[in-house]
Formats: structure tokens, C-alpha cells, sequence
């Protein structure tokens, strides 16, 4: 027989309790606020999230030295497909980085931001660890410059499907860093 969760296994109605047949076990009450719709769910991950601030260690690491070591409560990276979030308590995942902003925040509610050009993410035991060929602050970044070599990746002859398979690589890697460059210096005007 299975588990009641209610007041129904106290009246003897366990067969007629909808919450009895979904779970075999008692459900947590997570599990219970979503049966009764997605707002209730919507609104206890929210009060969750906001309540569970657990810390974790993010670094990030380029063939030259380690760029960055803090403790952190959010990274949001740039990953090969997409923008991807993590907060502490992640399960455990190997990724490939796209060119982009990582975007940190400390334990104090600061944000960090950094340039990344690809490489690999590894989350395990609530440490961030990222292996890039290149990190830089991104209020250090220039504009006019990313803005130069994309033109001149533009520029380049794409003779063979090789090349051009090169060229679509490094137009991506132009072009994400001109957007932060754009974005870094609209917050400085």
C-alpha cells in the first residue's frame, strides 16, 4: 500500500487521494505545491533561491597563470551553444567555452565581469573552474581595437572550405568580443 501524504490515510480514504496515487512515497512539499499549479512552484523556487545563498569557488585559469580566485554566489558563462547560469550546489558538468562575458557574483552581491575566448568549464563540489586560452577584465577591453580586427577578419580571402570554416571561428570570437567592448563602453559614458 502506498504512502498518504494527506489527511486521507488518517481517514481511510487513501484510495480515493490523488496525491496517494502519483507518489508511492511521501512527496516532498515541493512536489505537493506543484500538483496544485505552476504559480505555487514558480513561487516557491523563487523564495528558494533567494533564501538558499550558499557559496562556491570560482577560478579561472589561462596557460599563463590563474586569472581569478574568489568565492562567488552566481557565474553566468558563455558556453559554445549559449549563456549558461550556475549556482551552488550544481550538479556535476564538463563543457566547452565560447568567446564571450563571464559574469561573476561575489559573495557581497558584486558583479565581476571577464572576456573569455574559449576553452573548457569543470563544476564539481561547488567549484567553478574555468580553462581558457584567454581572460581579461572587461572594463579593459577596446573597442576601436575589436572593432579594427573584425574588419580585418572580414577582409581575409576565403578560398577553400578550410579557410573559411577558420574565418567563421575567429568572425565569432570578433564579434562577441565587439559586443562586450560595445556594452562596456556604453556603461562608461
Amino acid at each position: 500500500m502506498s504512502a498518504a501524504c494527506c489527511e486521507c490515510s488518517a481517514e481511510g480514504k487513501e484510495s480515493e487521494c490523488t496525491a496517494s496515487r502519483l507518489f508511492p512515497f511521501p512527496p516532498s512539499p515541493l512536489a505537493m505545491l506543484s500538483i496544485l499549479g505552476y504559480t505555487a512552484w514558480l513561487f516557491v523556487f523563487h523564495e528558494t533561491l533567494v533564501v538558499c545563498n550558499y557559496n562556491m569557488k570560482c577560478l579561472v585559469v589561462t596557460p599563463e597563470k590563474t586569472v581569478l580566485a574568489m568565492e562567488t554566489t552566481c557565474v553566468v558563462l558563455p558556453l559554445a551553444d549559449g549563456e549558461y547560469g550556475i549556482l551552488s550546489k550544481h550538479t556535476p558538468l564538463i563543457a566547452r567555452l565560447g568567446a564571450g562575458e563571464l559574469r561573476i557574483t561575489g559573495t557581497d552581491g558584486g558583479l565581476t565581469s571577464y572576456y573569455v575566448e574559449g576553452g573548457f568549464v569543470e563544476v564539481l563540489d561547488d567549484t567553478v573552474a574555468l580553462l581558457t586560452m584567454f581572460a581579461l577584465p572587461s572594463k579593459d577591453l577596446n573597442l576601436a581595437e575589436a572593432e579594427q580586427e573584425l574588419e580585418e577578419e572580414l577582409s581575409r580571402p576565403t578560398d577553400t572550405l578550410e579557410l573559411l570554416g577558420i574565418r567563421h571561428e575567429k568572425l565569432n570570437i570578433d564579434r562577441a568580443k565587439v559586443r562586450l567592448a560595445q556594452k562596456m563602453a556604453g556603461q562608461h559614458r
